[in-house]
C-alpha cells in the first residue's frame, strides 16, 4: 500500500526531530532513509509504525489515515498493520524457528493448522524451512534475522518497516541478507521503508533513497542520481567523496581556486553563488608515475583534464586496486583508488601525476538551502 506523510513535524520540547517532512512511498517501493545518526530517520519511521505521536502533519497507509495532527486521530499500533524489523533481532529464545514465525498469525486468530502451512511458507521464502524446529537460541546472528524477518512478514502488513536490521552482523553476511532482502521485498512487491547509515546498504536496496539532514528530506531520487549527482558537498562527503575542498569566492569555472590554496582547476559545472566547494570521487583520479616531464607540459594534451603535480604520502595495497594520498604541489591532498602502475611502485615518497577529468570536478553548494531559505531568496 501507498504511505503518504505529508508536513509531518516531531518535537521533544524545544527539540525538534522532524521538520516540515513530506515523503510518499509507492505501493510495492523500497524507500531508504540515509543520514547520520540524530537526523532524524528512525524518529521518521516510528511515526509511521505508531511508536513516536507527531506534533503535527498527516500519515496515511493506504486510503486509511492514521495519523492528522489537526483532527487529533492517531490510529494505535496494532491496528495499522505495519510490519517491523529491528537493529536487535527480538527473536524468542525458548519457541522454536516455526513457533516465532508463527506468532502474530496466532494473535490474528489463524487456525493453527493454517498458520504453520503460512509459516513454513515464509521461512521458505527466506531460506530458513529446513531450521522450522529447531530452538531459537541455537541459531547464528543472520539466522536469527531472517527470523525477524519471516514473522514480520508473515502477518502480511501493509508496509515493512526495517530500522538498521543489518548493522549487528560481520561485512560478508552483511553483503549476503542484502541481495536477499532485495531479492525477497522485489518478489513480494512489499511497500518498505528502511533506515540506516550505511550508503553502500542504501544503493543495494533502495528504488528510491531519501537523504535526512537535520530532521528533513534535503535530497530524494534513485539509487543513481544520488550517487551521481549529490545536491551538497555535505551530501557528497556522506556518500564517501573524501576529496571535498571550498572554493575561493570569485572563481570560475575555467579557474577553479580552492580556498587557501594555490591548486586551481577547471570543471565543466557552473560554480554557485554561495558558499561551494570541490568535491571530486577517488576513483575518478587517475594517478601516473612521473617520468620526467614537466606537469605543464601535459596541459591539454589530455583533452579536457586537470594535471597536477605531487608526491605519495600514503599507499595501500587492495587486490586489484591501491588506495593511495597524494600531496599536491601548492596545499592540498587528494585521495586516490586506481589500479596498480603497469610499471613502478606506487610507494610513498614517489613523484607522480594526478589527472582528473573536468567533468569529475562537481561543485556543489556546501549544504541545500532549507525550505525557509528558499523561501526568503524567493520573496
Amino acid at each position: 500500500m501507498e504511505v503518504a506523510v505529508h508536513d509531518l513535524d516531531l518535537a521533544y520540547g524545544d527539540f525538534t526531530a522532524i521538520k516540515s517532512l513530506d515523503l510518499t512511498i509507492p505501493d510495492g517501493e523500497s524507500v531508504v532513509l540515509l543520514g547520520q545518526s540524530g537526523c532524524g530517520k528512525t524518529s521518521t519511521m516510528r511515526c509511521i509504525a505508531g511508536l513516536e505521536t507527531p506534533t503535527g502533519g498527516t500519515i496515511s497507509i493506504g486510503d486509511k489515515t492514521v495519523f492528522d495532527g489537526n483532527s487529533g486521530r492517531v490510529v494505535p499500533v496494532y491496528k495499522r498493520n505495519v510490519g517491523m524489523v529491528f537493529q536487535s533481532y527480538a527473536v524468542w529464545p525458548h519457541k522454536t524457528v516455526l513457533e516465532n514465525v508463527a506468532f502474530p498469525l496466532k494473535m490474528k486468530g489463524v487456525a493453527k493448522a493454517r498458520r504453520r502451512t503460512e509459516a513454513l511458507a515464509v521461512l521458505e521464502l527466506v531460506g530458513l524451512a529446513h531450521l522450522a524446529d529447531r530452538g531459537a537460541s541455537m541459531l547464528s546472528g543472520g539466522q536469527m534475522q531472517r527470523v525477524a524477518l519471516a514473522r514480520s512478514m508473515a502477518m502480511s502488513p501493509s508496509v515493512l518497516l526495517l530500522d538498521e536490521p543489518l548493522s549487528n552482523l560481520d561485512a560478508r553476511l552483511r553483503d549476503d541478507l542484502r541481495v536477499e532482502l532485495r531479492r525477497i521485498q522485489t518478489e513480494r512487491g512489499l511497500t518498505s521503508l528502511y533506515v540506516t547509515h550505511d550508503q553502500q546498504e542504501a544503493l543495494a536496496l533502495a528504488d528510491r533513497i531519501a537523504i535526512m539532514q537535520a530532521g528533513r528530506i534535503s535530497q530524494l531520487g534513485t539509487p543513481e542520481e544520488i550517487y551521481g549527482t549529490p545536491a551538497s558537498a555535505s551530501i557528497a562527503s556522506f556518500l564517501g567523496v573524501t576529496n571535498v575542498f571550498p572554493v575561493a569566492p570569485g572563481s570560475t569555472s575555467r579557474a577553479l581556486e580552492l580556498a587557501d590554496t594555490e591548486v586551481v582547476l577547471r570543471t565543466d559545472r557552473a560554480v554557485p553563488a554561495v558558499a561551494s566547494s570541490a568535491c571530486i570521487r577517488p576513483e575518478d583520479i587517475t594517478v601516473t608515475l612521473d617520468s620526467g616531464n614537466d606537469v605543464s607540459d601535459l596541459s591539454g594534451k589530455r583533452g579536457d583534464a586537470n594535471h597536477l603535480g605531487g608526491v605519495v604520502r600514503i599507499a595501500v595495497f587492495q587486490g586489484s586496486t591501491i588506495r593511495c594520498k597524494v600531496e599536491i604541489d601548492g596545499g592540498i591532498e587528494l585521495d586516490a583508488v586506481c589500479p596498480p602502475p603497469s610499471t613502478g611502485v606506487l610507494a610513498p615518497g614517489a613523484r607522480v601525476t594526478v589527472s582528473v577529468d573536468a567533468a569529475a570536478v562537481k561543485v556543489l553548494p556546501d549544504e541545500v538551502p532549507s525550505a525557509e531559505t528558499r523561501a526568503a531568496v524567493a520573496a
